[in-house]
């Protein structure tokens, strides 16, 4: 099988993470505003989501 056809979600949010560390140095240094940052990032950064409250309706509270 084709390593590239297949999904490693370990891998998958190394990458996320990788990103996410790149973006928080450019926040860090200016290079870019959170607003250029949301417009860059897309659809999972609009504030319609950002703002959301995640609320959970089932199962026990974790202590």
């Amino acid at each position: 099988m084709n390593d590239k056809l297949t999904f490693d979600p370990i891998e998958r949010r190394a990458e996320k993470q990788a990103q996410r560390d790149v973006d928080a140095e450019a926040l860090a240094r200016g290079d870019i505003t959170r607003d250029e940052l949301a417009r860059a990032n897309g659809l999972f950064s609009s504030p319609a989501i950002v703002n959301r409250r995640v609320v959970r309706r089932y199962g026990h509270r974790s202590k």
